[in-house]
């Protein structure tokens, strides 16, 4: 009976010990993730900062203090898309609210987000939102 109780105290004792170490894997992973999110949110905003410049991945990277590596690899997997495609959404997504808000030339909306040349500009907001500028703004 003792050899059973002695058993039955260790399994407890085991149980317990996995059960803590669980939690503290489970805190461990938050905290990661919690660090991912602001690193990601980091980069974010610094596209939206800097969205009429043309933005290198290296920057990116560099920004959070990370290699280029990684963090295309971590985006990838925390967003669902590769860092150039969210860049150049986010750049069509801030042309195309210039371009219903304002009266600036389609050159010129095309510079303030980082296309120095308006008719790859115009070819690339043609490709992503299936009308050309001008198109837009006279619907």
């Amino acid at each position: 009976m003792k050899k059973s109780y002695r058993e039955a105290s260790n399994i407890l004792n085991v149980r317990s010990l996995v059960q803590g170490n669980e939690i503290c894997f489970a805190d461990q992973i938050q905290n990661i993730n919690d660090k991912h999110v602001h690193i990601i949110n980091k980069a974010k905003k610094y596209v939206e900062d800097n969205i009429g410049a043309d933005i290198a991945l290296t920057e990116v990277a560099n920004h959070v203090a990370l290699s280029a590596n990684y963090f295309c690899n971590l985006f990838k997997q925390k967003t669902g898309n590769n860092l150039l495609d969210y860049i150049v959404s986010e750049k069509m997504e801030k042309a195309r609210s210039y371009v219903i808000t304002t009266n600036l030339k389609i050159y010129e909306i095309a510079r303030l987000v980082g296309y120095n040349d308006s008719k790859y500009f115009c070819t690339v907001f043609k490709k992503f939102f299936h009308c050309n500028p001008t198109e837009l703004r006279n619907d």
